[in-house]
């Protein structure tokens, strides 16, 4: 898994939050909620958490891992998912 950012990450998920979405004004903070605050459809959220986990090298091997993802509902649950991963990482 690469080493996560947390201003780069933020930068990432804005910048594909405003392509699979146009938020119609709406600013992407970390409280935004991805469906009530952003408009995504599930999909739409499963899409953006694929792009993620493809950028970061996510490696999805364990039950908890993938639940923990489906429940994300805010941009910074992705921030908090994503950094939890990185310390459960080899040489954390």
């Amino acid at each position: 898994m690469k080493r996560i950012y947390k201003e780069a990450l933020v930068e990432h998920l804005t910048e594909i939050l405003t392509k699979l979405a146009p938020t119609k004004g709406t600013s992407i903070s970390l409280s935004a909620r991805l469906q009530e605050d952003l408009g995504l459809e599930s999909l739409e959220q499963l899409e953006l958490k694929s792009r993620v986990c493809e950028r970061y090298e996510v490696d999805l091997k364990y039950a908890d891992d993938i639940g923990d993802m489906l429940a994300i509902r805010t941009v910074g649950e992705i921030v908090e998912w994503l950094e939890k991963l990185s310390r459960k990482a080899p040489g954390a």
